[in-house]
């Protein structure tokens, strides 16, 4: 069993496929859902409420920063992520780090490894040597996950 497995992972995303994509490879990781909040308003509401362990978090949400969710997080203690499809360079100038959309299982469990070895450490981008490169895995969408109905369990049943 990996290190971060039954870890509570807060998803951030306001693209469904995107969410849902990223809610498969962390339970294929043996990680717990949380969410995803495809807005800034419930994103801010899971950051303060729920118990996490971490979090992954898109650059902009609905064309809304995710700082005020940076802010909560960082003010729990709750290491993150930023996913961007606008370039890793603007992101790491806030001195987290930075995984690429779009971004593979691999280069997922490095980043998420990384991220809760380190705690609420956050401390810049992965190695340059991290895995960035393979075919993302095809996945099969459930629709309950397309309408915003995700937070499955790590053993793929519903919320308890």
């Amino acid at each position: 069993m990996s290190a971060i497995a039954g870890k509570r992972i807060l998803v951030v995303e306001d693209e469904p496929l995107v969410a849902a994509l990223l809610e498969e490879m962390l339970l294929d990781l043996g990680l717990c859902v949380v969410g995803p909040a495809y807005s800034v308003g419930k994103a801010l509401e899971l950051a303060e409420r729920a118990a996490l362990d971490g979090a992954v978090l898109d650059v902009n949400i609905r064309s809304k920063d995710v700082d005020p969710i940076a802010d909560v997080l960082r003010s729990r203690g709750v290491p993150f992520v930023l996913a961007t499809g606008y370039g890793a360079a603007a992101a790491r100038a806030r001195q987290v780090q930075v995984i690429e959309k779009p971004y593979t299982r691999d280069v997922l469990a490095a980043a998420l490894t990384a991220m809760l070895g380190a705690g609420c450490d956050q401390q810049g981008p992965p190695p340059e040597d991290s895995p960035s490169h393979g075919e993302s895995p095809t996945r099969t969408l459930a629709a309950e996950n397309l309408s915003g109905q995700g937070g499955r369990q790590a053993d793929g049943g519903p919320p308890r």
